[in-house]
């Protein structure tokens, strides 16, 4: 099932797996994946990836700002092409984007250039000057898109939203896409990189300890 994962502890993006792009403009910072470009613009790494009927990804996410429709990020789940900056088939989840305090976690096709909401996060769950996001994407046998988050950057996850959508079958690149300013061109940080098969805990819960409340 060509599964993915990379937490970045090896201190590079080049090995196991590799991952190809804007390379000058990232770097791997205590064990985290760091934008880290020059000055503003748009930058992305992609690495090879597919995926087929009950799939899921995962990421961890950080930025050190107020997301705007100038300072935002994608993670592409699926792409045609390598090149996460141009037309592309495929689906990504965006955090942030819009002016004000609505800023969301939403899941997108993209046909080309063209791009269609599929699930329309909750408002303002990324808003915030600082924000820690965990994601999962769970994709089942019948085409149903599931769109996860944990907005303290941990595994407690609230369900953004859900959807039906069987455009895109199969694909070859996975990646993440920034778009940022000048004061923001290192202020987004990305880690706990996972695609393949659902996870699924079969370890049972074991009691830690117990009190007597009352009698």
């Amino acid at each position: 099932l060509a599964q993915v994962q990379d937490n970045f502890d090896d201190g590079d993006f080049i090995n196991s797996p590799a991952w190809a792009g804007n390379t000058d403009s990232f770097v791997v910072f205590s064990g985290q994946l760091r934008l880290n470009a020059l000055g503003a613009g748009k930058s992305y790494l992609s690495t090879s990836t597919n995926y087929n009927l009950n799939h899921e990804w995962r990421l961890t996410s950080r930025f050190d700002f107020s997301p705007s429709n100038q300072n935002f990020c994608r993670v592409y789940l699926v792409s045609s092409q390598s090149d996460l900056s141009s037309a592309l088939n495929g689906y990504y989840v965006q955090l942030g984007g819009s002016t004000g305090n609505t800023d969301s976690i939403s899941l997108y096709r993209q046909d080309g250039l063209q791009r269609t909401r599929l699930i329309a996060g909750r408002a303002g769950t990324v808003s915030k000057s600082q924000n820690a996001v965990s994601l999962r994407v769970v994709k089942d046998s019948l085409d149903g898109w599931q769109l996860f988050s944990d907005t303290t950057g941990g595994i407690n996850f609230s369900l953004e939203g859900s959807a039906t959508d069987s455009v895109y079958k199969t694909f070859e690149y996975a990646g993440v896409y920034c778009q940022y300013t000048s004061g923001n061109k290192t202020n987004f940080y990305f880690d706990n990189f996972y695609s393949g098969p659902i996870i699924i805990d079969q370890t049972a819960p074991l009691v830690d300890s117990f009190a007597v409340l009352s009698s």
